[in-house]
C-alpha cells in the first residue's frame, strides 16, 4: 500500500511540474510578511457597497454617493437624498434610511429629537472632515456619519460601528448675550 501511495504522489508531483511548465497551473499565493503589510485605517477603507434597493425603487443615486473626496472638502449632491428613498443603511426616526459611510457594513440608527428638531431632512451634500471621515450634510445643517470606532470592553479593544448625528444649536437653545454685548436689552 505504501508503495502505491508513493508512486501516486510521485506521479501527481510530476504532473504538477509538467502543467506548471506549460503555464496551465496558476501560481500559488504570494505570502507577504505581516511587518510589510501596511496597517489599515478605518476611514481610508473603500466605501461599503450600498445595501440599498434604491435603483429598483426608481431612485437614481447621485454619483457623489459612491465617491471618495479629500479631507477638508464638501461636495453638493446633484439631487438631494431623502431617507424614504432607501430600505437599508442608517435607520432614521420616523422611517427610512440613509446610505452607509466610511466603509461600514452596518450601522446603528441615528438618534434625533424629532419633537424639538423635526424629522431627518434631505441630504444635500457630502463632507469629508480633516481626519478623512465622510459625513452627510442635511438641509437644516445637521450632519450624520457612520464609522468604525474602538472601545474597551473588559480590558480588550473591540471594534464597533458608531453612528453620530449632530444638530446645530438653535437660537432658543443658546445662552442670552452677556451685558454689554449686542442684542442685550
Amino acid at each position: 500500500m505504501r508503495l502505491w501511495l508513493g508512486i501516486a504522489t510521485g506521479l501527481l508531483g510530476a504532473l504538477a511540474i509538467w502543467l506548471a511548465a506549460l503555464g496551465q497551473l496558476a501560481p500559488g499565493p504570494t505570502l507577504v510578511p505581516a511587518a510589510v503589510v501596511p496597517a489599515a485605517t478605518d476611514h481610508a477603507a473603500e466605501p461599503a457597497t450600498l445595501s440599498v434597493d434604491a435603483r429598483q425603487r426608481g431612485v437614481g443615486l447621485p454619483v457623489e454617493v459612491g465617491q471618495r473626496y479629500p479631507p477638508g472638502s464638501q461636495v453638493h449632491l446633484a439631487r438631494p437624498l431623502e431617507p424614504r428613498d432607501f430600505s437599508a443603511g442608517i435607520g432614521c426616526p420616523g422611517g427610512g434610511f440613509l446610505p452607509l459611510l466610511n466603509g461600514v457594513p452596518f450601522a446603528q440608527p441615528l438618534h434625533r429629537n424629532v419633537e424639538r428638531d423635526g424629522p431627518v431632512p434631505a441630504v444635500i451634500a457630502k463632507r469629508t472632515d480633516a481626519e478623512g471621515f465622510e459625513w452627510w450634510v442635511h438641509a437644516d445643517g445637521s450632519e450624520t456619519t457612520t464609522r468604525w470606532m474602538t472601545k474597551v470592553v473588559g480590558g480588550v479593544d473591540v471594534r464597533d460601528v458608531r453612528t453620530d448625528h449632530a444638530v446645530p444649536a438653535q437660537n432658543a437653545h443658546t445662552l442670552p448675550p452677556a451685558a454689554g454685548e449686542p442684542g442685550r436689552r
